[in-house]
């Protein structure tokens, strides 16, 4: 999972603060269940935005 800023969004154009996107991608047993990849992406995100809080 990687969550980037593109400056593109907060520097020219739209410049839309904070603008982030998230490209994510499975393999094996979070590609094959879909319990365990929601599981995983929950706590992703959970870390997320306790990242964004400290920051």
């Amino acid at each position: 999972m990687v969550v980037a800023e593109h400056t593109c969004m907060t520097l020219r154009g739209a410049r839309a603060g904070g603008s982030r996107t998230v490209t994510t991608a499975v393999r094996g047993v979070l590609g094959e269940n879909g319990q365990e990849r929601e599981e995983f992406l929950a706590s992703t995100r959970q870390l997320a935005r306790s990242d964004r809080r400290q920051a």
